[in-house]
């Protein structure tokens, strides 16, 4: 699944399970409370299933260290604990502090209010849009400021636990997202006052953000990463190709870019949380509950059609065998995620014929087919984009910088060196294959008007 359509299905999950655990016998703990998924991540129905290969997989996964909670050992904290009982506890999660810099009860209209003049993307705003923000960043002010605090500045500090995958809570992904908008929007105040300096200070907690947010173990958060660091860039895009850009202002980019991006994840880290997360999923359909993976339009046309109760009688039937095929199968995705993108690319189109032809037959794997792997080759292209629209804008401010490269980076996408040329006036990289940044144009000042510093600049 995409990010959007991850993060609704979180949530309709965990709705889902709050109304089945209202009938669970009391000593049996509810998947949507986080002693619920501790009990799952432990793997009850993996570790009964009568299937030798599963068995198999499951002693190479323990061997690797690779079972869930390997990869993310149980919480200490107390997990009958609520918000309101910690309500005065200095220690707050990350998710905890970000819910309440930009509180769900007033969230919606500064969320309204934030998209009506910026949901992303290029940021261009109109004159009168320009004075609108000037309110509304007046308005925020104090949540704005609350909102950088609440950021975390190194990994697991979010608060639930990520490994989950798609039963994780992201709720703080919303405030998380809003914050960062109204960044933007500060940043476009900014430039429109010429005070490129303040628009600049608001790029670091966006990149902050998808910095932190990149190296979790959670696919879902990975790409929420990709998207907010393409916003991030698209500012960077604002402040240097602004008329009052100098090469220092291309300088002063391109270190930030280049502080939050050094330590980038390895792809396998995202896909290696999520084949735990998948193990998850599977434990939740073997304890009966394969219908809260399922939108309720999805559960209503298989009403319709009259194939629910024979849909859920096949998933069950065939759950070994529909694991089996899961974790096969992530084995050579996580394999071939250490591969340049441009190398996997086969390895995960081969996969996708694969389903294809097993969708014809009666050996196709319901779960691992139309959920866990539906989107497989878009999330890995969003992964490539990420590091492929990040290094050429590094590139490209490195350059207008006045920077000279030893060598040219490496398009992930193609595998191919980036094409940069530079004119008396204008620098330009052309990123073939990356459909956000086809061309990446920075106009160049007088080059007497400000210099660089003196700093080696770093890839």
């Amino acid at each position: 699944m995409d990010c959007e359509k991850r993060r609704f299905a979180q949530v309709s999950i965990l709705a889902l399970l709050s109304l089945l655990a209202t009938s669970c016998a009391p000593s049996v703990p509810s998947p949507a409370s986080a002693a619920g998924r501790l009990a799952l991540a432990e793997l009850p129905g993996l570790r009964a299933a009568a299937d030798a290969d599963l068995q198999a997989e499951l002693a190479r996964l323990a061997k690797e260290q690779a079972l869930p909670l390997q990869l993310a050992p149980a919480n200490t904290v107390d997990l009958t604990a609520t918000p309101r009982s910690r309500i005065h506890n200095a220690n707050l999660t990350a998710a905890e502090r970000l819910q309440r810099a930009l509180p769900p009860i007033s969230r919606g209209l500064w969320q309204t209010r934030t998209s009506a003049l910026y949901a992303g993307g290029p940021l261009r705003l109109s004159p009168v849009e320009i004075e609108q923000a000037r309110d509304l960043v007046a308005l925020l002010a104090v949540p704005r400021a609350r909102f950088r605090e609440a950021l975390p500045t190194e990994p697991g500090r979010w608060g639930p636990r990520l490994i989950e995958g798609m039963l994780a809570d992201l709720g703080f992904l919303e405030p998380l997202v809003l914050g960062c908008r109204l960044e933007s929007i500060a940043a476009a105040v900014n430039l429109a006052d010429r005070d490129l300096e303040r628009a600049i200070e608001h790029l670091e907690p966006q990149l902050l953000a998808a910095r932190i947010l990149a190296v979790e173990p959670n696919l879902t958060t990975r790409l929420a990463a990709a998207n907010l660091r393409a916003d991030a860039l698209h500012l960077a895009q604002a402040i240097a190709t602004h008329p009052q850009a100098t090469p220092a202002t291309h300088a002063t980019l391109c270190e930030l870019l280049l502080a939050h991006t050094t330590d980038w994840p390895a792809d396998e880290t995202a896909w290696t949380g999520e084949r735990a997360a998948g193990l998850l999923v599977y434990e939740l359909v073997r304890d009966g509950q394969y219908l809260s993976l399922l939108s309720l339009d999805e559960v209503a046309d298989l009403r319709e059609r009259r194939t629910l109760e024979p849909t859920v009688r096949a998933v069950m039937r065939h759950l070994d065998a529909d694991e089996r095929f899961y974790l096969r199968t992530m084995r050579a995705v996580i394999e071939a995620s250490r591969q340049p993108y441009h190398e996997r690319k086969e390895i995960l189109a081969g996969i996708r014929r694969e389903l294809a032809e097993l969708e014809r037959s009666s050996e196709y794997p319901l779960i691992a087919g139309q959920i866990l792997l539906a989107d497989l080759e878009k999330a890995h292209l969003l992964q490539a984009e990420d590091r492929a629209a990040t290094t050429a804008w590094i590139a490209a401010l490195a350059s207008a910088s006045g920077r000279n490269l030893s060598a040219l980076p490496v398009n992930p996408l193609t595998g191919k060196a980036l094409e940069i040329t530079r004119e008396a006036d204008v620098i330009t990289v052309r990123t073939e294959a990356l459909a956000g940044w086809p061309e990446i144009r920075i106009p160049l000042a007088d080059r007497t008007a400000s210099q660089p510093s003196p700093e080696r600049l770093r890839r």
